[in-house]
């Protein structure tokens, strides 16, 4: 019981004095429009379809689930290729039903100067928060009575159930073809607007968010690829650090409809040796399809009382047929 009030009390916290982290995956590398507006039609097909799943801290109470889904169109005017797509997201966190709705519709610019890859683009979109008012228990709602939690006591908090505000977010990104290698970089800045996010009536702002992301694709033999990969959040104070390896391996023939398997090995925040988890990733590549999963391994101080357990994620991803005819060469099964 006190531990329930008390993930209650901390969710509550979070969504309030708006600390809580964006919403983000593990595998960032398979939720292309979530990492970045510049990756938004970066791939060769036409249209392009991701669906991510997250759950999270269900070994320590109520768990948080995360959902988000993507579209993606290539378009081409003047022999000059763009795309359009849409992104929504849900997330559901602690035991008072707090969820986070995100909608953006975005637009991508591709082009090659001199054999450098440029992407750049945009994301508008509207942001919906909320959570269940009568599932909340805070201190103040004790019954010296009793001795229990009484809901039907104020706590004399005055606050609203909804809130909601216009999002904004820039990305861009660059790649070259080096021989057997290949390296990426990109940056993202999410919340270019500063929204007003508040349940109080005050002018609280969300913060900017920047990320830095990048990698090399090494194509080490004709049947492997060994791609090291990394990404960096700096929200306001704090920071998210995530890098490691994934390894492609490419079947002669394929094994079951399996062209491909992915084979990751990932750390958050392993800077300053104060890791959080170990995110080992398995994914294989089918004829349209990608499907990967992973797990994160709790290593950080709360490692006890999670019995080492963290968040699971799923992701897939469908590749349309390709039915333009170009000289440009974009990258492909980039991570």
């Amino acid at each position: 019981m006190k531990k329930k009030i008390l993930l209650n009390v901390l969710s509550l916290w979070l969504f309030i004095f708006s600390t809580a982290q964006d919403i983000h995956f593990s595998q960032y590398f398979s939720s292309p429009m979530n990492l970045s507006a510049s990756e938004l039609g970066n791939f060769e097909s036409d249209y392009r379809a991701v669906l991510n799943y997250r759950n999270q801290w269900s070994a320590v109470g109520d768990a948080y689930e995360t959902i988000a889904m993507g579209v993606e169109r290539q378009f081409y005017w003047f022999n000059q290729k763009f795309s359009g797509g849409l992104y929504f997201a849900n997330d559901k966190s602690g035991g008072i039903d707090l969820q986070v709705n995100q909608m953006y519709f975005g637009v991508a610019y591709h082009s090659v100067i001199s054999y450098h890859q440029l992407h750049i683009g945009a994301q508008f979109g509207w942001v919906f928060k909320s959570f269940d008012k009568s599932k909340v228990t805070l201190l103040e709602q004790f019954d010296n009575t009793n001795g229990y939690f009484n809901s039907n006591l104020s706590n004399h908090e005055a606050y609203y159930e909804n809130a909601n505000y216009p999002d904004l977010n820039f990305g861009a990104s660059w790649s070259r073809k080096l021989y057997h290698f290949e390296p990426f970089a990109g940056v993202a800045l999410h919340h270019v607007l500063k929204p007003k996010e508040t349940f109080y009536e005050n002018n609280n702002s969300l913060h900017q968010r920047l990320t830095l992301y990048g990698g090399v694709i090494n194509n080490f033999t004709d049947r492997i690829d060994i791609i090291p990969i990394f990404k960096l959040m700096i929200y306001s104070s704090a920071k998210e650090y995530i890098a490691g390896v994934n390894v492609i391996y490419k079947f002669r023939e394929p094994f079951f409809t399996i062209k491909k398997a992915l084979f990751g090995a990932h750390f958050r925040d392993p800077v300053n040796f104060k890791s959080d988890a170990l995110i080992p990733v398995l994914g294989v590549y089918l004829k349209y399809f990608y499907a990967g999963v992973s797990y994160d391994v709790n290593v950080s101080k709360y490692k006890s009382a999670t019995n080492r357990r963290g968040a699971i994620e799923f992701s897939l991803i469908y590749l349309g047929l390709k039915t333009k005819s170009n000289q440009r060469t974009f990258p492909c099964d980039r991570y």
